[in-house]
């Protein structure tokens, strides 16, 4: 919770395909420094949070989960095809 008025804050608006919205920093009293360098820090902060590293892990195991299903489903047929030639 914010409480005063005299709250120095920075809103960085995010990608539309992003999971965020908004992000949104509240900098010290006397923190005063360059625009630039906060803007980059608070990038900085958004890429290193590890959302992005989620994304692509289920990506990954989602592709291995097609690959073994396509793989179970290779091997079922075959058996099959087998079976019935028998």
């Amino acid at each position: 919770m914010l409480k005063g008025i005299n709250r120095n804050v920075i809103v960085v608006r995010t990608e539309p395909n992003s999971k965020f919205e908004a992000v949104y920093f509240v900098l010290r009293k006397g923190g005063a420094s360059e625009r630039a360098d906060v803007v980059k820090e608070a990038n900085k902060i958004i890429n290193d949070s590890g959302a992005h590293k989620r994304y692509v892990r289920r990506g990954l195991r989602t592709a291995l989960l097609v690959a073994c299903s396509a793989i179970l489903g290779a091997v079922l047929s075959l058996l099959v095809c087998l079976l019935a030639f028998l």
